[in-house]
């Protein structure tokens, strides 16, 4: 029998019905109402990050993420996090320039998505631009893709990533 559901519930515990009532500490103790202690959950580290729909030729840029770690093996767009009070966009230059070897041009920002995962929570500054010729060079990232839009849409992407599209399309 499962005593926790049936008469050891957090609010109303049913002290009196229950067969473990003589070697329960929590009755021992004079308040069963306030086991279990709930340990108050930590606030989320506040991220700022940014992402880039970057075109060339007819077509756009997707990265995939490594394997391991947050999000991983998923396909985003383009970007990186920020570092202390950066700008985005200087952000957005220095990331492509150190993670992919790219420069843009005609860099628009879209808007902003706010995603929250369990211990984080992101704020990602959403651009549109084109890509400037050259070779891509990935550093951080474990693949790369120049696709075009209705493929990017069916690739693995996060909630994060379609959501960061979809103001995409909407801008």
């Amino acid at each position: 029998m499962e005593l926790g559901a049936t008469l050891c519930s957090p609010r109303a515990p049913d002290c009196g019905s229950c067969p473990l009532e003589r070697c329960c500490a929590a009755r021992r103790e004079g308040d069963p109402e306030a086991i279990p202690v709930k340990t108050p959950r930590s606030q989320p580290r506040r991220m700022r990050a940014v992402a880039v729909l970057l075109s060339r030729g007819g077509r756009v840029l997707a990265v995939r993420r490594p394997p391991e770690g947050l999000l991983g093996g998923m396909w985003e767009l383009p970007g990186g996090e920020l570092a202390g009070r950066e700008a985005p966009a200087r952000g957005l230059e220095r990331s492509l320039r150190e993670r992919l070897g790219l420069h843009a041009r005609r860099l628009v920002c879209v808007g902003q998505v706010r995603h929250r995962f369990t211990h984080r929570e992101l704020q990602l500054h959403v651009f549109r631009g084109q890509a400037s010729a050259g070779r891509v060079k990935r550093n951080g990232f474990d693949a790369h893709r120049w696709v075009g839009r209705k493929t990017l849409d069916g690739l693995p992407l996060s909630k994060l990533a379609r959501k960061a599209l979809a103001l995409v399309s909407d801008g």
